[in-house]
């Protein structure tokens, strides 16, 4: 057997597990009333879902629990109780509902079972609700699944809090051949907290619903013709950060360099949810008690290698391995937003692996401790946000210098107004990110990941990054003095052709006198436009197509660069 270092790659796309405003609309035709008077109803159904990435009656479970009061003459004051941890469920395509003619039914008597695609049960009579002309003001919160809400209001019947329960979180791993229990996979959502006026008596009451966690999944696969991936173990980083050790199994793990408690998760958690109606709007904290607490998140499991050999394998077993925890059908993991007070982390993976030739001869070749990260700037996971982080074994070998093929790390993330942008890092030390807005080729469809590769734009801004690997911290930049080089001076250039980062460290000349057959001289490269920018981002804009070169000085004694090529399309 022999060693050998090949080329790890790294590509992650963020898509919204659900808008950060789904709103549930519907028919706005309530039913009349004698007096004038109307039911009160909340009315959705899945065709008039907007701002939707997918089937939001599936995300909510066709089923959500509300708390209402009513105001005196005065807005806010002589609260009166109008629905008191009323469920509701969805009825569409169903027979008409009492409270409106398809969507959201709220009427039903204690012990009702089996209620709409939810399947549930009301705990308590509901009847039927009239908006009251005379009340200043209605206010709703409402949350889901019906099961882990109940709300609480003070003695003045202003709702303030509720306390959720119910939630699982994934952090450590849980293999399907060993004890233990899978964690459940009903997300919370939470709805704005809605004030109604009397101008708006008789409209269904629209609630926006947020997911309070994040998905996250996290793939591997190999493209190296002739041979495949048939072992492969990760590390973890020792608990009291004094370095890397293997692993008992062979599942992903993530890792902070930086915060032991960086990650948290558990069974059955609860998290207060306080109201502030003079926005409106609330707070989401999570209880610590009793939660785990960790530097390294544990993904799937690969129990016989990596069999995945493309980023669009549909077996996620393939590509994103097995645990309890784990959706089947999607391969995300619940997980628990990044806390507000942590401080962005770049999160590592570490592993060995053995590659075995397809031809029959047995051949092996053992890789150690193939290295990628993922920058702290996209390694800090949001609410109501899924991840999907793909790492790629491929062939890249050495250049004749010796030097490395470095690590490259893809990503777009998809935000609220569907505008993307794209973003790829080099992990060398440190590692640089350029990123831009609107950055093509990358897609996310269907749940599934297909790329291209991110190429940019010419004619709109680039931006540079340059991480430290360990702290995650950007480092400062200043413009690049070939007389006077320093650690942080950055420049870029305009190449002839097309190149890689590891073709830069065999080209640029480390000396003079170097026999030009061997280097390309600096002077056949063109020195690119760039700016500056609050002592940490670098910015330029091309405005031709083709590929240039971010050079930035590592070291001074002796002096070494890092390189970012970036790829400018139309």
């Amino acid at each position: 057997m022999k060693t050998k270092y090949f080329f790890f790659a790294a590509m992650a796309s963020t898509v919204l597990a659900s808008c950060s405003s789904d709103e549930f609309t519907g028919d706005n035709n309530a039913t009349a009333l004698s007096q004038g008077n109307s039911a009160i109803s909340f009315s959705g159904n899945q065709q008039a879902i907007t701002r939707s990435t997918s089937d939001d009656l599936a995300k909510l479970n066709g089923q959500f629990v509300i708390y209402g009061v009513k105001s005196g003459a005065t807005a806010g004051n002589n609260l009166q109780k109008v629905f008191t941890n009323y469920r509701l469920w969805d009825k569409s395509g169903g027979a008409a509902n009492t409270t409106n003619s398809q969507g959201w039914e709220y009427v039903g008597a204690n012990g009702a079972t089996n209620l709409g695609i939810g399947h549930i049960s009301l705990v308590q009579d509901q009847t039927i609700k009239y908006w009251d002309n005379d009340a200043a003001d209605y206010r709703f919160v409402a949350g889901s699944p019906v099961s882990a809400f109940s709300y609480v209001v003070d003695g003045s019947n202003n709702i303030t809090s509720v306390t959720v329960t119910g939630i699982d979180a994934h952090v450590n791993a849980n293999p399907i051949d060993g004890g233990g229990t899978a964690l459940s996979h009903n997300a919370v959502y939470v709805a704005d907290p809605k004030i109604v006026l009397p101008a708006n008596y008789g409209q269904p009451v629209v609630f926006s619903f947020e997911g309070q966690q994040s998905l996250v999944r996290v793939g591997v696969y190999e493209t190296i013709p002739g041979y495949d991936v048939t072992t492969i173990n990760f590390y973890a980083y020792k608990a009291d950060g004094s370095g890397w050790e293997t692993t008992a199994g062979r599942n992903i793990v993530l890792n902070s360099l930086t915060d032991a408690a960086y990650f948290m998760g558990g069974t059955n958690m609860t998290a207060t949810l306080t109201y502030d109606w003079s926005v409106p709007n609330y707070s989401f904290a999570y209880s610590t008690a009793g939660n785990i607490t960790s530097r390294s998140w544990y993904g799937g499991a690969f129990n016989a290698g990596v069999p995945a050999t493309v980023s669009t394998t549909t077996d996620y077993t393939h590509l994103y391995g097995t645990d309890k925890d784990i959706n089947t059908s999607t391969a995300y993991f619940p997980v628990l937003p990044t806390a507000t007070a942590k401080t962005p982390t770049a999160l590592v993976i570490k592993c060995d692996y053995t590659l075995t030739s397809t031809d029959g001869s047995g051949e092996t070749i053992i890789v150690k401790g193939a290295t990628a990260a993922i920058p702290a700037a996209f390694a800090y996971w949001k609410k109501n946000h899924a991840y999907t982080y793909l790492f790629k074994i491929s062939d890249k070998t050495p250049g004749e210098t010796g030097a490395l093929a470095p690590i490259v790390f893809d990503a777009v993330v998809v935000n609220g107004s569907e505008n993307r942008v794209g973003f790829i890092t080099t992990v060398s030390v440190p590692s640089i990110t350029s990123y831009q807005d609107k950055s093509p080729y990358t897609t996310v469809s269907n749940d599934v990941v297909t790329s291209t590769g991110i190429k940019y734009k010419k004619d709109e801004p680039i931006y540079i990054t340059v991480q430290d690997n360990n702290t995650g911290e950007l480092k400062s930049l200043q413009a690049l003095n070939n007389d006077a080089p320093a650690v942080g001076m950055i420049k870029v250039y305009k190449l002839s052709g097309e190149k890689t980062e590891s073709d830069m460290q065999v080209t640029r000349p480390t000396a003079s006198g170097d026999d030009p057959n061997t280097y390309l001289p600096e002077t056949s490269w063109t020195l690119h436009q760039q700016t500056i920018e609050s002592g940490k981002y670098m910015r330029f804009q091309a405005s031709t197509t083709g590929y240039y070169a971010v050079e930035y000085i590592n070291t001074v004694s002796p002096v070494t660069y890092c390189y970012k090529v970036i790829h400018v399309v139309e």
